[in-house]
């Protein structure tokens, strides 16, 4: 009985066992499988071990320890470059790296809310989490050094720790508004959660501006600056 061309039998598996095995020292690899092989573009009804790539590179750029043999126990390899990113959670899931618009939460009071934006602390250089008072703080007994957790207590009990409490301001001194301190291997991107958008300046609020918001819990939303200088009272 012939050999079925799409099927990964038996003989075909030790091959795609060792391409993931190699793709572990190899740059840039996003994932292995056996599939269709495209030739100048164009998909065939050859299948292969299929190394997937961000972007691809020629061959005469790329370090010897770097190149992909041409086949693998005696199965074609074909390099497609492609351009998905894994599907990811809801923004009350674990998220690595973090992003604004995710679950954070102080993990002495419980209390959870939504990450603002990745900032740096000018003083120290440290990336540091900003939201609200209420989220990282929750409470007057709110101290430097409590631990931040993602996703949040009240999304996840037991969330992995991703910030340490550094300073905040006074609700009576209108903002509501604290930092935390990135913890030491967690890692973070700018681009806001469920967008494309990542923010590059700063900018001064300003009348008929438009903003835009992901939050855990409200999701996508917009809004247009209609007032400036109030206060509370």
């Amino acid at each position: 009985m012939p050999e079925l061309v799409g099927v990964l039998t038996p003989n075909r598996q030790p091959a795609l066992t060792s391409a993931k095995r190699m793709a572990r020292g190899l740059d840039e690899i996003r994932a292995v499988d056996f599939g269709y092989v495209y030739k100048n573009g164009k998909l065939t009804d050859q299948t292969g071990i299929r190394f997937h790539m961000n972007r691809k590179r020629r061959l005469a750029d790329l370090p010897i320890d770097q190149r992909l043999p041409n086949t693998i126990d005696g199965v074609e390899v074909d390099v497609l470059e492609v351009g998905y990113t894994p599907h990811q959670g809801g923004p009350r899931s674990p998220h690595d790296p973090l992003q604004p618009g995710i679950s954070v939460g102080t993990k002495k009071r419980l209390w959870t809310g939504t990450l603002g934006p990745i900032v740096r602390d000018l003083n120290a250089g440290q990336l540091c989490l900003l939201s609200n008072w209420h989220v990282l703080c929750g409470g007057a007994d709110a101290a430097p050094g409590d631990e931040i957790t993602q996703p949040g207590p009240m999304d996840m009990m037991g969330g992995r720790t991703v910030g340490l409490l550094e300073r905040w301001l006074r609700l009576n001194e209108q903002y509501d508004a604290a930092v935390a301190r990135l913890t030491p291997g967690a890692h973070a991107i700018l681009q806001l959660f469920g967008t494309q958008y990542a923010p590059t300046v700063t900018k001064a609020p300003a009348l008929g501006m438009r903003l835009m918001k992901s939050g855990a819990v409200s999701g996508i939303t917009q809004a247009r600056v209609d007032q400036l200088s109030a206060r509370l009272h």
